[in-house]
């Protein structure tokens, strides 16, 4: 019963940080370091917002991912298929890592 209780609670944060991490990962991929007009940096402005964002929330989501491992559908799902829990997380890692090695001004 008690496992079945703390299911809801980290499907819910599963939910949020993937949909977080969608929005904020499609911001980061989408930008391009092309700029039109040099004296509007607002789409730099969302780029770096992204990828700061990206960067805080991936010890959060990797935590979640952690809980969804050890409490979801542990009679549902068996084997290497758990591990599937964690690609949000990768994911999110590998898109902040990004963020920190590269520097658009550095071209």
């Amino acid at each position: 019963m008690r496992r079945k209780s703390a299911e809801v609670p980290v499907l819910i944060l599963n939910i949020i940080g993937i949909v977080l991490l969608v929005v904020f990962g499609w911001k980061y991929v989408s930008f391009s370091p092309n700029v039109n007009h040099p004296e509007a940096m607002i789409p730099m402005q969302e780029w770096e917002a992204a990828g700061i964002l990206l960067s805080a929330g991936a010890i959060p989501l990797l935590f979640a991912n952690c809980g969804a491992y050890l409490f979801v559908w542990k009679d549902r799902v068996k084997g290497w298929k758990r591990l599937l829990f964690f690609l949000p997380g990768v994911i999110c890692f590998l898109i902040a890592a990004h963020y920190w090695l590269y520097s658009p001004s550095a071209r």
